[in-house]
C-alpha cells in the first residue's frame, strides 16, 4: 500500500521544508528613522522597536541622553529627551555635539531617577551629526523620520 514517490518530488520536498524552518527576516534589522518629538508623542508606537534617533546629546555622569533641543539640555528638560543606556566613558566625545542614536526604544524606562520620556537600550550606534557643510558636500540630506511631512 506504499505508494513510490520519484527523488525529483522528494529532493523539492526537501528543499521546501529546509526553506521553512529557516528563521523568518528580522523585520526589526532595519532602524526606522525617527524623531524625538515622535517617542515622546506615540511611545507606543515605537515600544521594543529598533530607531535611529537623532538630538542634542548630553554625555555626563547620570545625565546621559539625547534632546530635542540644546536649550532643553541646558536647562536639564529630560522629558524633551531620551535616556542613552551607554557606558558615559565611552562616548565623552560626543557631549555637547548633536548625534544619532541607533537602539531600542523603551517607554517603559524612563532612565536616571525616572525623569526621561523614554530610553534608548542596546545601542547598536552612537556618533556625530554630520554638520550642513559636510552634507551639502555629500550631495544629499539626511533621510526624513518616518511619518513625517
Amino acid at each position: 500500500m506504499f505508494t513510490t514517490i520519484p527523488r525529483a518530488s522528494l529532493l523539492l520536498l526537501a528543499l521546501l521544508s529546509l526553506s521553512a524552518a529557516r528563521s523568518p527576516v528580522d523585520a526589526d534589522t532595519e532602524p526606522t528613522d525617527v524623531s524625538i518629538v515622535q517617542l515622546i508623542a506615540t511611545p507606543d508606537a515605537w515600544e521594543g522597536k529598533l530607531v535611529r534617533v537623532r538630538g542634542f546629546c548630553r554625555v555626563a555622569f547620570e545625565e546621559t541622553g539625547l534632546f530635542l533641543h540644546r536649550e532643553d539640555s541646558d536647562v536639564l528638560n529630560t522629558w524633551n529627551g531620551v535616556w542613552l543606556d551607554i557606558d558615559p566613558a565611552s562616548y565623552q566625545k560626543l557631549n555637547e555635539k548633536f548625534a544619532f542614536a541607533v537602539g531600542r526604544f523603551t517607554a517603559r524606562s524612563h532612565g536616571h531617577l525616572g525623569a526621561w520620556s523614554g530610553t534608548i537600550r542596546e545601542v547598536r550606534k552612537l556618533g556625530p551629526l554630520s554638520t550642513r557643510s559636510e552634507v551639502e558636500q555629500m550631495g544629499r540630506m539626511p533621510s526624513k523620520p518616518k511619518g513625517s511631512r
